[in-house]
């Protein structure tokens, strides 16, 4: 049997009404900051992103990323379909079958539930963006919740930082339960070829992936979560 490669987080917030004055910010939202790497980013160094910006709302692909990790997306998703590291080792995370339909695959799954309204996924629609060389936000206005994800890359470290933001824009207080589940299995740059088993450890926020096969060069996958805490962390296989 496969070792577990799939992460899967779940949060549970009674968020208030946006209209309810002198609340604090945390009260209105959810934030879930994930960071994703190659090696640990304590105290990560972000490049400067403030030069540049493009805004754009119609269909594009997107390449942003630093020296070490680059993410592409493709339709203005906010989910991205490759994640490629460049250092220590050039492995990617992308489960498309081929070139013609790499925009069809994600490197995960996001779902929300409102209330007693019927589960809906989320971050795989069009999205206007704001785009520099090292960062990309995107915002979308849904019935009833303002959601934006937002990507930032470490200048030093082959690292990512994904912040997710969920705001309440109803008219009454509502539960929200919004659930991440990410692929992490990799492929080897040089063959393509799928990496899908890891010796996988999950402690505490942070979870570790190791790839022992030597065309991965033996690399680590860590994903580790600075926002609010998930009610849950599982690991899985797919």
């Amino acid at each position: 049997m496969k070792n577990p490669l799939f992460l899967c987080r779940k949060f549970i917030r009674q968020i208030q009404k946006s209209s309810v004055k002198k609340v604090s910010h945390l009260s209105r939202g959810l934030t879930l900051t994930s960071i994703l790497t190659l090696t640990s980013c304590s105290l990560p160094q972000e490049i400067d992103s403030s030069k540049l910006p493009v805004s754009f709302t119609g269909d594009a692909k997107i390449e942003v990323g630093s020296p070490f990790v680059g993410v592409s997306f493709h339709h203005s998703a906010m989910i991205p379909q490759r994640v490629s590291f460049y250092y220590p080792v050039a492995n990617s995370i992308d489960h498309s079958r081929d070139y013609w339909t790499r925009d069809t695959s994600y490197v995960a799954d996001w779902t929300l539930k409102i209330g007693d309204r019927p589960l809906q996924i989320i971050g795989k629609e069009p999205a206007p963006f704001e785009l520099t060389p090292a960062s990309v936000s995107f915002i979308q206005e849904k019935e009833n919740f303002h959601l934006k994800a937002d990507y930032r890359f470490c200048q030093n470290k082959p690292a990512m930082i994904l912040t997710i933001q969920i705001m309440n824009t109803s008219d009454k207080t509502e539960k929200f339960e919004f659930s991440t589940h990410f692929n992490t299995a990799i492929r080897t740059c040089h063959t393509f070829q799928p990496i899908n088993r890891a010796a996988s450890i999950l402690e505490e926020s942070t979870a570790y992936f190791h790839f022992q096969e030597d065309d991965a060069g033996h690399a680590v996958v860590f994903v580790a979560n600075g926002g609010d805490r998930p009610i849950e962390s599982t690991l899985s296989n797919p």
